[in-house]
């Protein structure tokens, strides 16, 4: 199919989204903002870089900066250009109209290799612009390596722009990777899709925060391939004023003993809408496996909405272990007014709810911001 989609006429033709396994999935992703974006033209002028990327640059021993071109200091890693089209849409799974866009339109595009028994510390940093930014990583770490991956997704300028980001990672054997993750996209529509592939006994360890625009589309997929591989997940979202977030994020088992842990934490406020899913799929082949999903949603005000969706689909009768939780809980007065008697007045107690919620993942203490310096940027 990659193939065959070459202009808009033909991407026209493909869905938003492939509806699997649930009728209601499409009604959580707010895809008519991305109709109205999609014929933005390309970016001219790219956001400057918050002060704290320069921070960010001095902790590590490689960094890239993704805007229309690219801005790098390399010493452990491989860097070159990315391969076919074709080649990207088979390493992120494409299955929806977003994912062709992506190719037809990629801005700028990467490939990241970490040899074998190498150590680093890698930020990676993309910027979004006035118009259609596309931005694209393929990550390579090799046997037995280890990686810091801090990765930064911003959004651009204006209420017309749109932004895709997708990552390819794989991970091969006995390699070891832990991610911190901010994104925070402010009047941009955003698309991301991040798609890691573990061999045997790689180990993913992946923290992040969103903060989402009108149209902010998460898709996180880790594919358990090899024996004994494992991952661990632990995210936070935060949808303020009239933001609509989709948060999905998956764990396909396919190796024997292998482990997934998804934990995410998230709040709504205001006229927002966030969704958080969690979905572990246990496949017949990956027997003795445990799987957990675990996910909860705080509604903070009247008007804003919220879902928190765990799933299991196991495969097979030889399990370790595999359970779930979800709740969607509302604020009640008698909450706000026992914080009052504490001397917090209604906007600091909500506030205070806020930090709670965006510190659950620990990005922004790992990566020393402040969720005000972040929101008043």
């Amino acid at each position: 199919m990659a193939g065959t989609v070459s202009t808009y006429k033909d991407i026209e033709e493909i869905p938003f989204q492939e509806i699997a396994d649930s009728p209601t999935l499409k009604y959580y992703t707010n895809w008519k903002v991305f109709q109205q974006r999609l014929k933005a033209p390309d970016s001219k002028e790219y956001i400057a870089e918050p002060s704290w990327i320069a921070r960010l640059k001095e902790r590590v021993t490689d960094y890239l900066i993704l805007g229309k071109d690219v801005e790098q200091e390399v010493s452990k890693v491989r860097l070159s250009d990315v391969a076919s089209n074709e080649d990207i849409l088979a390493e992120i799974g494409a299955t929806g109209k977003m994912d062709y866009i992506h190719v037809q339109r990629l801005t700028k595009g990467v490939k990241v290799a970490l040899p074998d028994e190498e150590e680093s510390t890698l930020l990676i940093v993309s910027l979004g612009g006035d118009g259609y930014t596309g931005h694209h990583v393929s990550l390579e770490v090799g046997k037995g390596a280890n990686l810091e991956l801090i990765l930064v997704d911003l959004g651009g300028i204006g209420n017309a722009s749109l932004k895709t980001f997708t990552l390819s990672g794989r991970l091969c054997e006995n390699a070891q990777v832990r991610v911190t993750s901010l994104s925070s996209h402010g009047e941009t529509a955003v698309y991301t899709k991040r798609v890691y592939r573990l061999s045997s006994h790689a180990k993913l360890e992946v923290r992040s925060l969103y903060i989402g625009g009108p149209s902010t589309r998460v898709n996180e997929d880790a594919y358990l391939e090899g024996i004994g591989s494992s991952v661990a997940v632990q995210a936070s979202a935060l949808s303020t004023g009239s933001s609509w977030i989709d948060v999905l994020l998956n764990a396909i088992h396919e190796g024997e003993r292998s482990k997934s842990l998804v934990t995410a934490r998230g709040a709504s406020l205001d006229n927002a809408f966030l969704s958080l899913r969690g979905i572990a799929i246990v496949k017949d082949q990956a027997e003795w496996s445990r799987s957990h999903v675990d996910v909860h949603s705080l509604i903070l005000s009247d008007t804003a909405r919220a879902n928190a969706s765990p799933m299991l689909e196991i495969h097979t009768g030889n399990v370790e272990e595999a359970y779930h939780s979800a709740s969607v809980h509302s604020i009640e007065e008698s909450e706000l007014f026992y914080l009052a008697t504490r001397g917090l007045s209604r906007n600091d107690a909500i506030k205070l709810l806020l930090d709670g919620v965006a510190g659950y993942s620990g990005v922004l203490e790992l990566l020393g911001i402040s969720l005000e310096g972040l929101m008043g940027q």
